[in-house]
């Protein structure tokens, strides 16, 4: 992994936080990908095909 000023100040900001947001928001945001790709007739191939940087 490759570590930037940007991934070292949102690690700053987290740090301490992952148990707070596991009881929160963590178990909201958990797994929906695969619903809300059903729910939209897509594809995951497209989607990765789509958010593929070249």
């Amino acid at each position: 992994m490759i570590d930037t000023d940007f991934d070292a100040q949102e690690r700053s900001r987290w740090a301490g936080r992952a148990e707070a947001y596991a009881r929160s928001f963590g178990r909201l945001c958990a797994y929906p990908a695969e619903a809300l790709l059903d729910a939209g007739a897509c594809a995951t191939a497209a989607l990765l095909a789509c958010a593929r940087v070249d």
